[in-house]
C-alpha cells in the first residue's frame, strides 16, 4: 500500500508517476554520475587539471536505467577545503543552496539554460552546449598560495518526475589531527615558478612508421612529469569493421 500526497491532482498524479519509479528501482533514488579522477599540474601562476571521460560518462541512473543522464563537468576552486568561497547562490528565501563554478563544460545537446524543476526558487544551471573539455587551465592564480579544485559530473534530472538535477559531491574529508584527506575529483596544489635551468619536455618529431592516412598528427603536453626521459611513445589506431545489414556494404571506421 502507499499513501500518496498533492496540492492538486495534477500534483498528485506526479506523485504517483515518481512512486512507481521508485517501486521499480528498488527504492534506489535518483543519483549523480560518477564523479571524475582528477590530476593537477602546477606551473608558474598557472595550475592545470585534467581528467579523463571514465567513469563520469558511463554510469546508469538506477532510478530510470538510463544510461545517457550525464550532461557536464564543473569546476570548483577554494582556498579552504570545505570548499565554502564557492558557496554563493542563494534560494529566494536566502538560503545558500549552489556552489558557482569557475568554469562548465556540457554536452552539445540542446539542453542548457536553468533546469525546469529548481528549489525554492533557485534552479540549477546545466550550461550553454559549450562542448566537453577534459582539460582546464586556470591562469589567474599566484604563486605560493594553496588551491583545492573539485571537478564535479552532473545530469539533466529527471523533469517529467519533479527531479531535480544531481551532482556528483565534493569528497574531502577533514581529520582530527587536521589533515585532510581528499577524494578523487578534488586535488591540492600550489603553483611555484619553475627551477633555475628548468628544461621543459619534449616529443620530438613524430615519425608515420606503417600505415596508410593522409591525416596529420599533433601534441600538446598537458603534464610535463609524465613524459620519460629516452623513451619512445607510440599512437596507434585501431580500426572497426561494421558489416553492412540487408545487402549494404561494410563500414570501416
Amino acid at each position: 500500500f502507499a499513501s500518496i500526497l498533492g496540492v492538486n491532482k495534477s500534483d498528485i498524479l506526479n506523485n504517483c508517476r515518481l512512486a512507481q519509479l521508485l517501486h521499480n528501482a528498488d527504492y534506489r533514488a535518483a543519483q549523480p554520475p560518477p564523479e571524475p579522477i582528477v590530476r593537477a599540474v602546477a606551473e608558474d601562476q598557472k595550475v592545470t587539471l585534467y581528467w579523463d571521460p571514465y567513469p563520469s560518462e558511463y554510469g546508469v541512473d538506477p532510478l530510470t536505467g538510463s544510461s545517457d543522464k550525464f550532461e557536464g563537468y564543473r569546476i570548483y576552486r577554494a582556498t579552504d577545503p570545505a570548499f565554502e568561497d564557492p558557496l554563493e547562490i542563494t534560494d529566494a528565501f536566502g538560503t545558500l543552496r549552489f556552489r558557482n563554478p569557475i568554469a562548465q563544460f556540457d554536452l552539445i545537446d540542446g539542453i542548457v539554460g536553468l533546469d525546469s524543476v529548481g528549489i525554492d526558487g533557485a534552479n540549477f544551471y546545466l550550461g550553454n552546449d559549450s562542448g566537453l573539455r577534459h582539460t582546464f587551465v586556470d591562469s589567474s592564480v599566484k604563486n605560493g598560495f594553496t588551491y583545492y579544485y573539485a571537478i564535479t559530473s552532473y545530469d539533466f534530472g529527471y523533469p517529467a518526475g519533479g527531479i531535480l538535477p544531481t551532482e556528483s559531491p565534493i569528497r574531502v574529508n577533514l581529520q582530527p589531527d587536521g589533515s585532510v584527506i581528499l577524494g578523487t575529483n578534488v586535488v591540492r596544489v600550489t603553483p611555484e615558478a619553475p627551477a633555475a635551468g628548468y628544461v621543459p619536455a619534449t616529443l620530438g618529431n613524430i615519425e608515420h612508421p606503417e600505415g596508410s592516412s593522409t591525416g596529420k598528427i599533433s601534441y600538446e603536453i598537458v603534464d610535463q612529469d609524465k613524459i620519460k626521459d629516452g623513451h619512445v611513445y607510440h599512437i596507434t589506431f585501431e580500426d572497426t569493421l561494421k558489416p553492412g545489414k540487408a545487402g549494404k556494404p561494410d563500414t570501416l571506421t
